[in-house]
Parts: structure tokens; sequence; C-alpha cells
């Protein structure tokens, strides 16, 4: 059913107090059989004074005031039929939801009973944040203790309909499953007095999206980068189930934390679960989003929404971001019917930024110029909004991999495929590269010194290296296309020994030295050393002040214009953390060598392959799965089509099924193993660790998904090599050893085990 816009009929002859007397009446109803009442007595034949309530209900709910949609959905009325849209809110400051900035006035009007006890269970109301049809959020504190705040959110009395309680529930649950520092957390729920169902989170203090631009002036790359950042948390969302359904820029608080613009997703009212989307009726007559950032498939109740509709929002999104405009501006939708305003949502191509710019329709001075839009933004944002889910990114990832690609210089998947875009992206990314000649050799030196200390086999990494040098055939020829082949063996060269000897000197003098006070050199002063004469350092002492000197002011200090030899340095510390297990130390090390390799290399090159597998590795160990496989991903593809060995390109794939493992996608990680598995011996050899290694967790994995035999009997035959190769105290062989215990334990052979 669908109305006229207000201004399209003329004035009636009514009463104001008696039209506002009715409206109120209506919005204070109990029930959907309460309302329909009220509008039957009061307007009787009215056809008109009716029409005009319902629209004015309708424009309430359009602008937020009322998320009551809910109430009506199993009501065939006309009441009904228009409000069924009306879960879904504008692009407002979000007046439905725990995460509210700080300077939201409380909303005026009747507050209830808990406006007078100002408690609910054990949490002392202090503020009311927000009150809508569906639900009212409070500021509270456990017990009257002044900190921390905590948001309470409280269902209405009036909306106590199943429907409504299952998305109330779904909210709950999609909270309590997402634990993401940029998604604010549950704490507790329970029932009221009156059996109203409540639950506390999070308060995130933050500003709406696009109003934080506004406050603080970003340039396009640091808009790309806040919004990427946005796709991490997403992705996150969507890696464990959850479907936002009305991402928007009010739905997306910022604040500055560590000096960066960091963002926070809130408002799951509306999202849902894979699972629960499967549900017969879960969703049944539910039109879910904001208009102006709702996908195409969203606009039509039956159609089923995945989580390309939330790329579909992003894509909007970032034309905001990018614009100031959103891409169906132009079309007034809220001036409109809201059947013909779904219709456009449906049907309307949406422009690109750059159109948008050109046309001079943006909402704002535009933070780049068309020229700069029309190429990787205007593709990128482009592809998010295709009409048809198919034709988008089909997962955040994908998208926010092109981000980074075009952050990085890089071309973007969703680019022309030409060959001149890709040497255009290739020689801006590798301008200064002309004037560097050095080879991937590197980082195998750096492998063998660090072995020395018992952080790598050595014979391994010899082996590896010498392989690695016979496959080195032209993996810089265009930045080095001029120089002559002797010219070129000999800043190799010399590359490579400057790098080798900073590596030893760092591992020599830096590390083990600085073990005796005594072997500090003319240098030392007694004052930094931070144990006692007598005493054994550890190794982490030894390796914490050794790092010291690679903050971003020594190392520049140290090394003047030696970027690689820093690069270098920087991995060989990150490897260091790793194998000592502290893996967030590790990140940050590798982080800060992958951007060096990556500035003198290019993405592809071998030396920044192998940094971004260690980096990958040191996330998966550090609980980031997500961003682990993200990168992995993105890595194996063009580890593929490196110089790599056999070996180490297996290896990344053993690291990759891990990590989906360690992440809980089991099924898949059985499907990478199963695959290395069938070259294993041609790959890597019967006996290599890394090889017993894949065997253990794929043992371990078969054991998760139900194949108790199968499961058994590889841990058993690894258990055995790990014990006769490596001896039955050592790590590994204790860990499989541990592994056949449990296994045998869950079959009932305890004897055995």
């Amino acid at each position: 059913m669908s109305h006229a816009p207000f201004s399209s009929h003329a004035p009636f002859s009514i009463d104001g107090q008696r039209l506002e007397s009715i409206f109120e009446a209506i919005c204070c109803a109990e029930s959907p059989t309460e309302q329909q009442s009220i509008l039957d007595q009061q307007c009787g034949n009215d056809v008109e004074l009716r029409q005009l309530l319902l629209r004015m209900l309708s424009a309430r709910n359009v602008n937020g005031d009322l998320l009551d949609s809910a109430v009506f959905l199993a009501d065939d009325s006309p009441l009904a039929q228009l409000t069924t849209s009306a879960i879904y809110t504008p692009d407002t400051p979000p007046r439905d939801t725990a995460a509210l900035h700080s300077g939201d006035a409380p909303a005026e009007g009747h507050q209830g009973t808990f406006d007078e006890q100002r408690q609910i269970g054990r949490y002392v109301l202090t503020k009311r944040i927000a009150r809508g049809g569906m639900g009212t959020v409070w500021e509270a504190r456990l017990d009257a203790d002044p900190s921390p705040r905590v948001a309470v959110k409280l269902l209405n009395r009036s909306v106590l309909t199943s429907a409504v309680s299952r998305l109330f529930d779904v909210e709950r649950h999609i909270l309590a499953r997402l634990q993401h520092p940029r998604i604010a957390s549950l704490h507790d729920c329970g029932l009221t007095e009156d059996q109203r169902p409540y639950f506390v989170m999070d308060y995130v203090d933050g500003v709406p999206l696009m109003e934080f631009c506004r406050q603080h002036p970003l340039s396009l790359r640091e808009r790309l980068q806040l919004f990427a950042d946005i796709c991490v948390v997403v992705s996150y969302a969507h890696q464990n189930g959850c479907i936002h359904r009305d991402l928007k820029p009010g739905n997306i608080l910022v604040r500055v934390v560590d000096d960066r613009p960091t963002p926070f997703i809130i408002d799951f009212g509306v999202a849902s679960t894979s699972e629960a989307l499967g549900q017969t009726g879960t969703n049944e007559r539910l039109i879910v989003g904001t208009l102006e950032y709702m996908a195409p498939e969203q606009s039509q109740a039956q159609t089923e929404v995945t989580t390309r509709a939330d790329v579909f929002s992003l894509g909007c999104i970032l034309c905001e971001l990018l614009t100031g405009s959103r891409p169906l501006d132009e079309h007034n939708l809220r001036s409109i019917s809201y059947a013909d305003a779904l219709e456009k949502v449906r049907t309307i191509p949406r422009p690109l930024p750059s159109e948008l710019v050109r046309r001079g329709t943006a909402g704002e001075t535009p933070v780049a110029s068309t020229r700069e839009l029309s190429t990787e933004p205007d593709w990128i944002t482009g592809r998010c909004l295709q009409l048809e889910p198919d034709a988008r990114y089909q997962t955040v990832t994908e998208l926010l991999a092109d981000i980074n690609r075009y952050l990085s210089g890089r071309p973007i998947m969703a680019g022309p495929q030409s060959a001149a875009y890709q040497i255009s992206r290739f020689v801006r990314r590798h301008q200064l590269l002309t004037a560097v000649s050095t080879i991937g050799i590197v980082g195998i030196l750096a492998g063998a010194i660090v072995s020395a200390i018992g952080f790598r086999r050595a014979d391994s990494a010899l082996k590896e290296a010498v392989e690695a040098q016979r496959s080195l055939t032209d993996q810089i020829a265009v930045s080095n296309s001029l120089r002559s082949a002797a010219e070129e063996s000999a800043m190799q060269a010399v590359s490579a020994h400057e790098s080798a000897e900073a590596i030893n000197g760092f591992l020599q003098y830096d590390l083990l030295l600085q073990a005796d006070p005594f072997n500090a050199g003319p240098d030392y002063e007694p004052s930094v050393v931070r144990w006692q004469s007598g005493s054994n350092p550890t190794i982490r002492e030894l390796l914490e002040r050794a790092a010291a000197s690679l903050r971003q002011d020594m190392i520049d200090q140290r090394f003047p214009n030696q970027p690689l030899v820093q690069a270098d340095l920087l991995r060989t510390v990150g490897r260091c953390y790793q194998g000592i297990g502290d893996a967030g130390l590790a990140v940050e090390f590798l982080e800060r060598a992958v951007t060096l390799h990556e500035s003198l290399w290019g993405s592809d090159h071998l030396e920044t392959l192998i940094s971004e597998a260690d980096l990958s590795r040191s996330l998966m160990s550090a609980g980031r799965y997500p961003e682990a496989i993200a990168k992995l991903e993105r890595l194996l593809p063009r580890l593929e089509q490196s110089s790599a060995t056999p070996r180490r390109k297996a290896a990344a794939r053993v690291l990759y099924g891990w990590t989906l493992q360690n992440a809980g996608r089991i099924p898949e990680a059985i499907e990478v193993y199963e695959a290395i598995r069938g070259r294993m011996d041609e790959v890597f050899g019967s006996n290599d660790p890394v090889a017993l290694g894949m065997l253990n967790n794929l043992a371990t994995a078969l054991q998760q998904t139900g194949h108790k035999d199968q499961s058994l009997a590889l841990i058993t035959d690894v258990s055995e090599r790990r014990r006769n190769i490596l001896g039955e105290n050592h790590p590994d062989a204790l860990q499989s050893a541990a592994n056949k215990a449990a296994m045998l334990m869950e079959a009932g052979r305890v004897a055995e085990a």
C-alpha cells in the first residue's frame, strides 16, 4: 500500500489540537489492536482524516521517532501494511542503540516506571540515552559504582510480541558471540519484575562517522584507511555468522585512540545470524535497513539477504566518505511514498563518486578531484554498488583487500586487467627502485644467522638459501633494466654483505654480548644494564634490550639510508619474538618489516612474501585469526607465482590450514591439509618437521569432525615417527603423544591411554 507525500494533498479543515490528540493516542497505544481501534473510532468514514493520520505515522517512523515496526508484523490491517517497513531507521544519530556518542540528549516524553525507580537488577540508571518504540537505552553503573559506565537496553512493554522478542533475542545472542574490541560486548541480561527482557553492554563514547569527518578534515588516504578499519570489523562479524543489515554512518562511531581515528560498529538491533536467516518464518515480511544505504535485495521482504547486502551498504558509506553525498540523495527518497522509495532502491543504478562530483551534487567539498576519483575509488565503489549481489565483492574481505591494494599502489581486482594499467601501477610503486639494486637473498642469510642461536635449523636454512639462489631469475627486471649484469651483481653483493654484517653485528653486540657487561664495548654505560652482576639474563631480557635499539628514531640514526638493512633486522627480531612466544611484539616488528620490504621490492617480491608469511604466523599466534586468514589468502596466490621453493609454498599452505583450524573453520582446514598430503613426500619428504606437524593437526581436525577411527590411526603414526626422529622428550613428540592419549580416552580405551 502506498501513499502520496503530504505536499500533494490540500490542507484539512480540522482542529489541530484534535488531530494531535488522536495522533498521540495512537502512538501511546499498548497493542496493535488498540491502535487500529483508535484509528477506526476517531476517523469513522472520514477517509481524508484516516489517510492523513496514516501518513503522519509513516513519516514519524521514517524519521526515526518510532522504532516499533514489529508491532504490526502480525496484523493485516492498512495500518499494519503501512508500517511493516518501519523497522528500519534513517541516518540520524542512532536512537535505539547502546552505543551513542556523548552529548545526545535524552528523549522527551513519557519515560515509564523505570524513570522513577532508576534501577534494573544490579544496575543503577543514570541517564536515558535514547527511547524508541521498540526499546529504551539507559546509561547505567553497577551498584552505583562511579565507573565504568555501561548501557542497558530494555524492551518496551507495548511491543512484547513474538517478532520483536525474536529480534531482541537475536541481538543479544549476536553481541554475546562477537568478541571484538570495536563492537560493544555483552555483559549481562535478564528480565525485569514485569517480565521485560533487557541486556547490558559496553558504553561506547564516540562521534558518528560523517560528523567525525566534518570535525576532523581527513584526506582521501586517511578516509580510505578509516574505511578499511571499518571493513575489518564488519568482516569479523561476517566470519562469525552475523549480518548487520543496517550499516550506515550513524551506526559507526569514531573516536581517536592512540592518535588514530578508530571506528566502532554499533546497533545490531536488526542484525541476523546465518542460522536465523535459515529458519522458516524468522524474517517473514520483514524489510529492514535504511533506505539510503539499503541493498536492492533488502527492499523485498521475501528475498534472501546475505553478507553481500552489507557490502552494498559499505559502498554507500564509501561514496559518502568520498563525496559527502549518498548515491540516491538526488531522488529525495524521504519525500515520496515508501513503496515508491523501495522501487527506486531496487531498480536505480547508483552513480559513481566522480559522477556526483562532476554533476555538482556532492554534499560537501569533495576530498578529491573528479580525476582522482575516476579510477580506483570509482571502481571499488562501483563494484560494491552493483544491483545484483553476484556482481559485487563476494565478501568484505575482498573489498578490504582492494582498498589495501590501492593504498599501497598495487593494481586492484575491481580495476581493468589491462597490461597498461598493471604496468602503470608497477612503475608508480617502484619509483625509488631505479636507484636501488639488491637481490632477495638477504632474508635467507638472516634466517641462517638466527639459526645460530637456536631459532632456525641451520642445515634446513642453508639448503633453502642454495635453492633460492638458483631459482632467482628476473625478480627486479623492470626496475633494473638500465643496469648492466656486472653492475647489478656487484651491487647485489654489496647489499647482501651490508645486510649480513648488520644482522651479525646486531646478534653479536646488541643481543648476545650484552649478557656480559665486560663485553659491551667502549660505549658501554652501566646504567642501561637492567640485570645485576652475577645474574643470568633471560633470552627475553636480552631481546628486549636489543630491540630497543630498533625504535624508529634509533634505527634511522644507526642505519641511515639503509632501508634493506632496517627491514631485515626488523624481520629478524620479529622472528625471535615469535620463537619465544611473544606474538604481540612479533607482529609489531614484522609489520614494520613488511612495510619496508614492500616499499623496496614491491608486493610480489619473494622478500616481501617471506615477511608477509612470518607476519601471518604471528597474527595467528596472537589469536587475530580473521586478519591472518585474510593476509594468507592474499599471499598464497602471489607466492605460487614467485620463485619460492616448493617447500616454502607448501609450508605457507600448511600455515593457512592451521589458521583456519584455530579459527574454527575445521572442514576448510581439512581440505587444505588433504590437498598437501597428496604430494607431501614429493615436497617435504616423509619425516620433515613441517609435514609431521601438519599430519598432527589433520588428526585433531578429523577428531573434531567425528572421524575418530581415522584420526586415531593417523595420530598413532605421527606420534611414533616424531618419537623416533626427535626423541620422546621433544615438545613435538610430547604433543602428539598427548593428542593420542586424549583420543584413546574419548574412545574408552583408558588402559592404552
